[in-house]
């Protein structure tokens, strides 16, 4: 390879440098056995050649991949380097007039010929200029008129490679707003590059060489997650279990919008502009939040979301007369007071223990800040009526039917959720008079309002670990009572507050709610009591007084799945047909075992 001296002005250390390369490509061609590029071509075997038959042409050479070079290029010109390249890989190159200058290239260490033409392009873009493929040839050109060339383009997907080649690359956001980006990426480029946004899809299209791209689209993507971070989007949480109506109010008190400074230490870390609206008809929350906040409130939701055990619930109410003597076996039990802050007795009942300082105590028969007769506590050995014991609450109750003594007013049962009230009322609707009236043309008016009466119970179960559950139970006892003296009735009401924990499936009993009742009778003599005046002589009045101890008896019963269910259901069924066989006569059983 020769080298012309211009005019004198091409240092001779630079032919020295282009004779060097041409020795050490000699050198290595000789070595693979490859051709020079200028030898003639080699001839064929005799043996093997065909008349008529032409050699091909030798191709030209291509090191490109096949040895390992050292570069060492100082101060050369940049057309001597590119020429030096394109011997080393066999590329074929066509130089614009414009490229000019020169380029000093160290390499001390031996590189393949592809990372050398990695290190020609970033030469190359170093001095203002890139290479522009075009079929079999690569143009050099400066990099102000390659953008209105033929360069390649990439979409998101396609990865050009570590390269200093010029090429337009589009990127679609995701989240982003594309002029936001643009100001944030247009002080990061050169004066050669472009950036230029396209808002309607979302895209940026950015022109430069290929490794100042990679160092961009890091950039884009810290953007881009930052602001799906902070971006609220919507989302749709169906809900399994819980109420839609009272979760979204429960979520909307972690950070309600109107929270003080004071208020706002300790409370969940999200942000202010979280909406949170409940679907009623599908059970669903309709949540605006960013992925940050949204991934927060649905793991929260998953928690509350998760299926809550039910509380089968059978109650037994009923009056005993007074005179009647009642044993409920072990009334008082081990009982803990756990909470009297609120006003009403909060009590733990145990199995022993006689702890008086905060740990269970055994309460005594008599207590003087209840009344005579009252009982709250568990069922202890059997229930004794007038002397007869009996096992269980099934066992008096079919025993005490008949008894005229012992009035059974109701025996509900009822299944309810995990602290969600139930309520059992047995009573009645009972007109009265409030106002009566006379008209000028002496016509009386009377003003009628209703008003329930009688025994209206209200628990709240909430099941705790280890077999326990623990009732909320507010009960009221109300009766009318004879008139006063202004003509209207009174309402005679007793009420208990008090919360309890309980074994699941044990009966505990609420007593000493004691009614007190007047009964006016009138006894005569047929036709002849009725003769006005004469008639006393042959009939008689008489007053009754009935006092009655009123009994709520109530056993929790937890059901946590199907399982438990259903043995709750066959237990039930089992009952309903014992009593259609009891009902049966011997013959009608046989008829239908």
């Amino acid at each position: 390879m020769t080298y012309k001296r211009e005019n004198h002005k091409r240092p001779l250390r630079d032919v020295a440098r282009c004779l060097a390369i041409s020795l050490v490509l000699f050198l290595a061609a000789a070595a693979t056995g490859e051709p020079l590029p200028n030898s003639p071509p080699a001839a064929a075997p005799s043996g093997n050649h065909q008349p008529g038959a032409t050699t091909p042409p030798n191709p030209a050479p291509n090191y490109q991949g096949s040895m390992n070079l050292t570069i060492d290029f100082d101060n050369v010109e940049i057309q001597t380097f590119i020429k030096a390249i394109g011997e080393m890989t066999g590329k074929n190159f066509v130089i614009d007039k414009q490229v000019q200058g020169n380029v000093t290239v160290f390499s001390p260490k031996q590189i393949s010929a592809d990372e050398a033409y990695r290190v020609f392009q970033s030469v190359l873009e170093i001095h203002g200029y890139t290479t522009v493929p075009t079929g079999h040839i690569i143009k050099i050109l400066p990099l102000k008129d390659a953008r209105e060339k033929s360069i390649a383009t990439l979409t998101q997907e396609e990865s050009g490679g570590p390269e200093d080649r010029l090429v337009t690359r589009i990127v679609k956001l995701n989240y982003g707003n594309p002029e936001e980006v643009k100001k944030v990426l247009d002080p990061l480029v050169s004066r050669q590059s472009i950036v230029q946004s396209y808002p309607p899809s979302g895209m940026l299209i950015i022109t430069d060489v290929q490794t100042n791209i990679a160092r961009l689209m890091k950039i884009i993507d810290a953007l881009d997650g930052e602001l799906q971070k902070n971006t609220a989007t919507l989302h749709v949480y169906p809900l399994q279990n819980a109420n839609a109506e009272d979760l979204a109010k429960s979520l909307l008190n972690l950070y309600p919008k109107s929270a003080s400074p004071g208020t706002e230490k300790g409370r969940l870390a999200l942000s202010k502009n979280i909406q949170i609206l409940p679907d009623k008809a599908t059970n669903a929350l309709i949540i605006t939040a960013s992925v940050e906040d949204y991934r927060l409130l649905q793991e929260l939701i998953r928690h509350l979301d998760a299926p809550r055990p039910m509380v089968y619930i059978e109650a037994l109410i009923m009056e005993v007369d007074v005179s009647k003597d009642l044993s409920l076996g072990t009334e008082w039990r081990a009982m803990k007071k756990v909470n009297s802050s609120t006003g009403t007795g909060m009590w733990q009942i145990g199995s022993g223990g006689a702890d008086t300082n905060g740990g269970y105590q055994i309460l005594p028969d008599k207590m003087t800040d209840y009344a005579t007769g009252f009982a709250f506590g568990l069922l202890g050995e059997g229930i004794t009526i007038g002397g007869t014991t009996f096992a269980n609450i099934g066992a008096m109750i079919q025993a005490m039917k008949n008894d005229t003594d012992v009035h059974i007013l109701s025996k509900p049962q009822l299944l309810t959720m995990d602290n969600e009230e139930a309520q059992i009322q047995v009573g009645k609707n009972v007109p009265y008079m409030t106002r009566q009236e006379t008209s000028t043309t002496d016509r009386d008016y009377s003003t009628y309002e209703y008003r329930d009466v009688g025994v209206n119970l209200k628990i709240t179960p909430h099941v705790s670990g280890e077999g326990f559950v623990r009732l909320k139970i507010a009960q009221e006892v109300s009766q009318l009572t004879s008139e006063s003296t202004s003509g209207l009735p009174t309402t005679l009401k007793r009420t208990v507050n008090t919360t309890v924990t309980v074994k699941d499936a044990e009966t505990m009993v609420i007593g000493g709610m004691i009614g007190d009742s007047t009964q006016t009778g009138t006894y005569k003599v047929p036709l002849l009591g009725d003769i006005p005046l004469l008639g006393w002589l042959f009939k008689s009045r008489s007053n009754s007084r009935e006092k009655t101890n009123l009994y709520v008896f109530i056993t929790p019963r937890v059901v946590r799945n199907s399982s438990d269910a259903g043995r709750l259901y066959q237990e039930k069924n089992d009952h309903i047909e014992k009593l259609k066989n009891d009902l049966l006569s011997p013959g009608q059983q046989k008829a239908n075992p």
